[in-house]
């Protein structure tokens, strides 16, 4: 008789995910926080979950700690963040100095029009967390 194991265990992440909810495009969207922010937030690759299942990717950076990233949610083949299926958009924001910077930052995304919505995650509470991770 096989055995089956599974491996538990939490992750440590050194970054920020901040769920926002537009019907803008994503292209859009990138404008209006390039516009509010002083970013400048340019067309990456696509972010791989499966062969099948690829979600939009946009991402500024502004030195060496500070950079931004922001996904699509959705694709033809699911989501990303499935326990979160209302979410449009994730944002993701390095941590660093991510405290001094915090209510500022999310009143000046509330500031945005084309934003419906905007709260930060709890990654720690996220069900497939995991899939925001990217390797480049």
């Amino acid at each position: 008789m096989k055995k089956q194991y599974v491996l538990k265990g939490t992750y440590d992440f050194d970054f920020v995910a901040i769920a926002i909810n537009s019907h803008s495009k994503a292209y859009s969207l990138c404008w209006f926080l390039n516009k509010e922010l002083g970013l400048n937030f340019e067309k990456n690759t696509d972010h791989y979950i499966a062969e099948d299942m690829f979600f939009s990717r946009y991402s500024a950076v502004v030195s060496e700690d500070e950079s931004y990233q922001l996904l699509s949610n959705r694709s033809k083949k699911g989501y990303l963040l499935t326990s979160h299926k209302k979410v449009n958009y994730v944002l993701i924001v390095s941590k660093i100095k991510w405290q001094k910077k915090k209510k500022k930052f999310m009143q000046k995304l509330k500031n945005i029009s084309n934003i419906l919505l905007v709260f930060e995650l709890e990654l720690n509470k996220v069900l497939q967390a995991n899939r925001l991770i990217t390797n480049d």
